[in-house]
């Protein structure tokens, strides 16, 4: 019999072993083996079995070192993870396992336990569609302790480290049965402990697991259930590292997988969740409106080169001691482009060739992507000092701020959207202060992420309060006219059909492709790796001519000091990628010395 194995520490595709028949019964799908690889010998994770090859000569599996490694639901959510996303099998493992691992587990060679297969009818997720504060979070704990005295696990994930600790103490603070086991697993704890929760989970021990991504690929045995807080966040799309996946989507995929329920919070459902309610693949349990009940949208006329327009500076001149106003800037330098006035001449980095951002405190003028940073007193091109500064940033609005005489201006809040987010005292009114700028930050999901920060916001204000928004005219587009009126779903509407109409998803689904290498070689090789392309979807995909390619595209943003050029696929809804593409196909399209690099579902474009 002949055994695939992906080889932990190396990125490589699944190599094939042959097993002896000393070790036929002591192996099985998801051991810990020892292989040998050219001169050394590796650690490996069996994901397959099939018929011996008689035209090959293969190496022999020396010694299984843990037979029941990972649960076998875990290894087939694994393989459905690589498959869908596009990537090695080791480089996920890679990723997932906690380092030291395997040599803190070869001191004991420990026995692990077999998982329990179960057959039940099939669950659908459940969605509260409600800001899930603490009130609605204490609501959950009958769901967990029920889950405990089963006997079962609990998996809740959050979106970010700070909004993770906020629920952690509120549950350490609250939760009526302190005799739990109860962990945290994110970045920021160390090695070992990792280690060890990894190993207590692996036994079958019970816990309830407060994590970030990585904690919907722990090995548990017992799985009750998996909350999911925030859905709308695209943090849960991991795209800066090498391997790109989505825990959302991963959500999914295991509740399905081990037939347990999923239960997603979130104040304002992403539009592929918002399609999939619309389908009845989702239950809703509860949906709030009353936070816009009370709550008003004032639009006032931004004034050109003023952040403070006159109601605003109105409005922040008469909050009360214990009253609290957030203002919602984005951007976090004093001036997002700079310009000599005489000239013409802005400031661009060397290596992105995109206008470098202002700081005054301490002054500098830097790159957004790659740091790069320089400063001048004078203009480089023509030697004057007349320089103009436009989209103003928190730095300058910091600097405004100091110049008014506000009796409360301790009680004035100032960040962008994550900064909302850890607010903890309710807001009497809050502003954003350059409605149009903001769509410009998120690319194709822009008027989603924009309609969840008005959501936002609103659900942080009080009753009675207000939103006060500032933009260039005081006429009301489409998308303002329906949020004044607290028509919420016809906003969802509104942006399906306008995806609908460009072709993004959920009607269709993309794909990026990064090539990577040295600027000379890339350049040269860009437009053959654009026919390739092309020939292997002519090949592959009987409907390929459905398939649009865009690109190439210059990436601003660098690896490892090498360019980045990108290829999008729109793929239609009826072309199901997977079945005729795998990872090994695009491979293929890459000329020598350069790398690739699949984003599916990709959130930055």
């Amino acid at each position: 019999m002949v055994c695939e194995i992906a080889i932990l520490g190396l990125s490589l595709k699944p190599l094939d072993y042959l097993l002896s028949e000393n070790l036929l019964k002591e192996i099985e799908i998801g051991s810990l083996v020892k292989i040998p690889l050219k001169k050394k010998e590796h650690y490996g994770v069996v994901v397959g079995f099939k018929k011996g090859n008689g035209e090959k000569e293969l190496k022999e599996i020396k010694e299984v070192i843990i037979k029941n490694f990972l649960p076998k639901k875990l290894l087939r959510l694994i393989k459905i993870t690589a498959r869908y996303y596009f990537l090695e099998i080791s480089d996920l493992l890679n990723y997932i396992l906690p380092k030291g691992l395997i040599k803190d587990l070869l001191k004991e060679k420990e026995e692990f336990p077999c998982e329990e297969e179960k057959r039940e009818k099939r669950i659908i997720p459940y969605l509260f569609w409600q800001y899930p504060d603490f009130a609605l979070f204490q609501k959950t704990f009958n769901i967990i302790l029920k889950l405990i005295k089963e006997n079962k696990s609990v998996l809740l994930i959050f979106p970010t480290f700070e909004i993770l600790n906020n629920y952690y103490q509120f549950f350490l603070e609250n939760f009526p049965n302190k005799e739990i086991n109860l962990y945290q697993y994110h970045y920021q704890i160390k090695r070992k402990e990792e280690i060890n929760i990894w190993k207590d989970i692996r036994r079958g021990k019970s816990c309830i697991l407060f994590s970030i991504r990585k904690g919907i690929f722990l090995p548990f045995l017992n799985l009750g259930g998996v909350f999911l807080f925030f859905e709308e966040m695209p943090l849960y799309k991991e795209w800066e590292r090498k391997i790109h996946f989505d825990v959302r989507k991963l959500s999914f995929f295991r509740s399905f997988l081990e037939n347990i329920p999923l239960f997603i919070f979130t104040p304002s459902p992403s539009i592929e969740l918002f399609y999939q309610i619309l389908k009845k693949r989702i239950k809703v349990l509860r949906k709030d409106k009353t936070y816009l009940e009370t709550k008003r949208i004032i639009i006032v006329k931004k004034e050109k080169d003023k952040i403070l327009t006159a109601p605003l500076k109105k409005f922040l001149f008469y909050l009360r001691e214990k009253e609290k106003a957030f203002l919602l800037m984005p951007e976090k330098s004093y001036s997002k482009i700079i310009y000599c006035e005489d000239c013409g001449y802005f400031p661009k980095c060397p290596s992105c060739q995109i206008a470098l951002s202002y700081f005054k405190n301490p002054p500098r003028l830097e790159c957004p992507y790659c740091r790069y940073q320089t400063i001048f007193d004078i203009c480089p091109n023509c030697q004057s000092e007349n320089f103009y500064y436009k989209y103003f940033g928190k730095e300058k609005l910091i600097e405004e701020l100091e110049k008014e005489d506000f009796p409360n201006k301790k009680n004035i809040e100032i960040g962008g959207f994550l900064d909302s987010l850890s607010l903890t005292s309710p807001l009497d009114f809050s502003a954003i202060l350059d409605y149009e700028n903001l769509f410009s930050y998120f690319g194709f999901l822009s008027e989603e992420r924009v309609l969840q920060i008005f959501i936002y916001l609103l659900n942080k204000i009080k009753k009675n309060g207000f939103l006060l928004v500032q933009k260039r005219d005081k006429k009301e587009d489409e998308f303002l006219r329906f949020l004044k009126r607290k028509e919420i779903e016809k906003i969802y509407f509104l942006i399906l059909k306008k995806r609908k109409e460009l072709m993004y998803p959920p009607f269709s689904k993309l794909l990026l492709i990064k090539v990577i290498g040295e600027r000379e070689k890339l350049t040269k090789s860009i437009y053959k790796i654009k026919e390739n392309i092309k020939k292997l979807l002519n090949e592959k995909i009987k409907d390929s001519n459905e398939v649009k390619i865009l690109g190439p595209l210059q990436k601003i943003k660098r690896k490892r000091k090498k360019r980045v050029y990108q290829f999008l696929l729109k793929i239609p809804k009826n072309i199901r990628i997977h079945n005729y593409l795998n990872l090994e196909d695009f491979k293929k399209i890459i000329i020598k010395n350069l790398e690739i690099e699949i984003d599916f579902e990709p959130i930055d474009i």
